[in-house]
């Protein structure tokens, strides 16, 4: 079981380094804002991936007391969550992004890199429902110790961004990544 997410882990690393070379193409400064947008994104992400990590093991625990209906129940109230924190977080986003971005960038931070980590943030602010949706469904295949549908599913989510950022990037610009 762990070395699935072992190896999707690096791989998702080395993905993300691919993402940024191609967002590293548009300048300086818009790789600052893109990066400090990241580490935001990464921050918002943390109730979503608790949520997921919760599930696995709730999933786990419930399908060994052969309580399958509880795994249900508690599949649904995992949504129920990452509803309340998606709406939670993409409404702090919308309202606050320039300020968030601006304490991420400091005094060093241009109005470039401002405006490509705020557009990030009030674009990817939208998907923090699919996000939660993803992690704890990760969970519950985790949980199930169904490991080849989450590494085929974590794998076609990686490579799809990968191949879009690089293949469709140079042609629509920086807001496509």
């Amino acid at each position: 079981v762990a070395l699935p997410s072992f190896f999707l882990q690096s791989t998702f690393l080395t993905g993300m380094i691919l993402v940024l070379y191609v967002v590293s193409s548009f300048g300086v400064e818009m790789l600052a804002g893109f990066s400090a947008a990241f580490r935001v994104e990464s921050l918002c992400i943390v109730p979503m991936s608790a949520l997921g990590n919760a599930m696995s093991s709730y999933t786990a625990q419930n399908l060994g007391a052969e309580q399958t209906r509880r795994v249900q129940e508690g599949y649904h109230a995992a949504l129920r969550l990452v509803a309340f924190f998606a709406v939670l977080l993409c409404l702090g986003l919308e309202l606050f992004c320039q300020p968030i971005m601006a304490s991420f960038l400091g005094s060093d931070g241009t109005e470039i890199a401002l405006q490509t980590g705020s557009s990030y943030l009030r674009f990817i602010g939208f998907f923090f429902a699919l996000i939660g949706l993803k992690m704890s469904t990760d969970g519950l295949l985790r949980g199930s110790a169904d490991m080849k549908m989450f590494t085929i599913a974590n794998l076609a989510n990686l490579s799809l961004r990968v191949v879009m950022a690089i293949t469709l990037a140079p042609r629509f610009g920086i807001a496509f990544v």
